[in-house]
């Protein structure tokens, strides 16, 4: 029997400035193939359009309009879209329609949450829907080096936070619930904004650490998710893999109050973005509670890969 294959595709800028989304990407070719599906990330080292049975686009941003609209032209292939998309401003109707002729080149969407999908059809109609779970990578399954993090940066309790630097992810909420504290905001991740990643370092000067942009599969990433005091992510639009991965860990988590953490979380700490009294207050109440412990927690197992992915197989060519 002649194997499936799959193209996956996005906007032609994005990896110029990689982080979640282009993270998201690989990671679905590495688990696309274990599961023996020929896949490819379109490029250079991909093969011709017509060699592919399916192909999965992610991200809504229009640059990609004219790549679908050839690609649709081209094959009579199975087109599945994968959003990640929040609206946290006012669309104008040129603007809804626009999305909504994209959307609607799709044969499938795929949506990673009830929050996404009900946020997305309050505007747009959706011609057919799989619903799948956000990815967690099975390297944090493997035994996390807790000391790694302590030695290299001489740390012991300190909150953490994994993703873009970027004003609606609102890193500089934390920093200035944080300050006087004495407690360190460490941060991993990909630096969108200069000047907003300058302010909060600024705010916090040396209690602010950056680790760099690191690999979804470093160790020193999975170290300081486990040794963290408290992972922290409270955006404008909506928490991440990032907090799944932390929750896996047993990690305490404080997350912005919306549809998003309330679907994925039920006992954990839900605040008003920018509430900075509150946030700073529950930043107290956890570090003075007794430490929880750091173990696999099995309540998150179904957002393993290829756990997570498996619904989708069924519709692939």
């Amino acid at each position: 029997m002649a194997l499936k294959s799959v193209l996956l595709t996005t906007y032609q800028s994005a990896f110029l400035n990689k982080s979640g989304g282009e993270n998201e990407i690989v990671r679905f070719k590495k688990e696309l193939i274990k599961l023996n599906i020929i896949t490819s990330i379109i490029g250079f080292e991909s093969s011709e359009i017509n060699n592919y049975d399916n192909v999965i686009h992610f991200g809504s941003n229009i640059e990609s309009l004219e790549l679908i609209k050839n690609i649709k032209k081209t094959i009579k292939k199975k087109l599945f879209l994968v959003p990640n998309l929040w609206l946290t401003e006012k669309l104008s109707e040129k603007q809804i329609n626009e999305y909504q002729y994209f959307f609607n080149l799709f044969n499938y969407v795929i949506f990673k949450s009830t929050a996404e999908r009900k946020h997305l059809e309050k505007y747009f109609k959706f011609k057919k829907i799989i619903n799948i779970r956000s990815g967690i990578d099975a390297f944090f399954t493997k035994k996390a080096d807790k000391s790694l993090i302590k030695k290299l940066y001489n740390l012991e309790k300190y909150v953490f936070l994994h993703g873009t630097m970027e004003k609606r992810k609102n890193q500089l909420s934390i920093c200035k619930a944080l300050r006087g504290l004495n407690i360190p905001f460490v941060f991993a991740g990909n630096i969108r904004e200069n000047d907003y990643f300058n302010e909060c370092k600024n705010l916090l000067g040396k209690n602010f650490i950056y680790l760099g942009n690191l690999d979804p599969s470093e160790n020193l990433l999975l170290s300081a998710i486990a040794s963290c005091a408290i992972f922290i992510e409270i955006p404008l639009d909506y928490p991440g893999v990032s907090s799944l991965e932390a929750a896996y860990l047993n990690r305490p988590l404080i997350l912005s109050d919306d549809d998003w953490s309330k679907e994925h979380f039920k006992n954990e700490y839900l605040v008003n973005t920018l509430d900075i009294k509150k946030i700073r207050n529950l930043i107290i109440e956890i570090l003075n509670k007794k430490e929880r412990e750091q173990f696999i927690n099995k309540k998150f197992q179904g957002y393993t890969y290829p756990n997570c992915i498996k619904k989708l197989i069924s519709f692939l060519n």
